[in-house]
């Protein structure tokens, strides 16, 4: 029953009861009585999302988001505890959360609308709300069931963390799908992926083909400076106990443990890293006091390592020239003075000043542009 045009707590004119307009009537008789956190489940191998005992693909390529607001509704109504029980949960707004190093969404940010059915009120009566749903990555049943079949290869990408490109679980699960996409001009790849684990120090793909991992190779190394290897996995017998089951093909792709600025040594020469090019990798020689390019399983070699015990970013400034070709410098930190050939100074410098390493009492400028 309707008993007047203005509310009497906010002077509003939309009053629906009591005296009341919505909002004022939602303080004294909410329609919540409880809630709890809404979690949506995934699976992590085809990206389906579980509606109803169904599950749904695509629910995440969708513009509209018309599965997942479907699911979160689904899931307030069954969860939540309502004083009126809602003939309605409308999902207005909705945005996956996916940070930069996630492989997959986390979460899910939404706006909904409940509108509640009462005999005592108009059914216009509702609560707007603004939440966010946690993601739960499991394996849907038709995976389950695919992963039954044994993978014929697998892929295994470590230490790519570690290199001065600062990638991603994420990036590298883009850069082996496109791989794929390239490999069979197919724009489904995760169909030829069985599975996809997280390990402590990278990420492992298994595949249904067993050329699929081989083949992904070219890509790595025309992009990256890594180091393949190729084993195969024992598969056991067959039932003659005699003859062995084709093995399955294992391809380790290692980036290199070092970043893009790192002073290395190599055949008793000191070296600097100033670039990472494919299968090539850039040093400057302070011996031959320029760049010089080398193919980079160099980074590989038992004579490569990364100096150690050096200080990185030391400021340097010019004082005077002494005789001949060599310079007094000064370390801007400390106050300490030390001596550098002229020729090893960068040519672009800042009044004087320079950026390089120290190590055992030795001066390296930093040619990193």
């Amino acid at each position: 029953m309707f008993n007047g045009k203005i509310c009497v707590q906010c002077g509003k004119n939309n009053v629906i009861a009591d005296f009341l307009c919505n909002e004022c009537y939602l303080k004294e008789h909410p329609l919540i009585e409880s809630e709890k956190s809404v979690e949506i489940d995934a699976c992590k191998q085809c990206g389906a999302v579980e509606l109803a005992h169904q599950w749904y693909t695509d629910a995440f390529e969708d513009s509209t988001h018309d599965i997942l607001k479907k699911a979160v509704a689904r899931k307030i109504l069954k969860s939540w505890k309502f004083t009126v029980r809602p003939i309605q949960v409308t999902v207005k707004t909705l945005d996956i959360i996916q940070y930069p190093a996630e492989l997959r969404p986390s979460s899910l940010h939404f706006s909904i609308i409940i509108q509640s059915s009462s005999p005592l009120i108009p059914p216009e009566l509702f609560e707007s709300r603004e939440l966010s749903a946690k993601i739960h990555w499991i394996t849907c049943p038709s995976c389950i069931n695919d992963k039954s079949a044994k993978y014929e290869s697998k892929l295994q990408i470590r230490n790519y963390n570690e290199m001065d490109h600062h990638l991603t679980t994420k990036d590298i699960v883009d850069f082996v799908l496109n791989s794929l996409r390239s490999i069979s001009s197919n724009d489904e790849p995760h169909k030829v992926i069985v599975e996809v684990k997280e390990v402590k120090n990278g990420v492992d793909f298994l595949f249904r083909n067993r050329n699929v991992a081989p083949q992904i190779i070219t890509y790595f190394e025309q992009e990256y400076p890594v180091l393949v290897k190729q084993t195969t996995e024992f598969m056991g017998f067959d039932k003659s106990k005699t003859k062995p089951y084709p093995g399955r093909n294992v391809v380790l792709v290692s980036f290199p443990p070092y970043k893009k600025g790192d002073l290395v040594q190599y055949d008793h020469q000191i070296y600097q890293i100033l670039e990472f090019r494919g299968k090539k990798v850039i040093l400057w020689s302070f011996d031959q006091n320029q760049p010089q390019t080398f193919f980079s399983s160099i980074l590989w070699n038992k004579k490569f390592k990364r100096l150690a015990h050096y200080e990185e970013s030391t400021r340097f400034q010019i004082i005077n020239e002494e005789k001949g070709d060599i310079l007094q410098i000064m370390d801007l930190d400390t106050f300490n003075y030390y001596y550098l050939p002229k020729n090893w100074v960068p040519d672009k410098t800042t009044d004087n000043a320079f950026s390089g390493f120290l190590w055992k009492k030795n001066v390296f400028p930093s040619h990193l542009s």
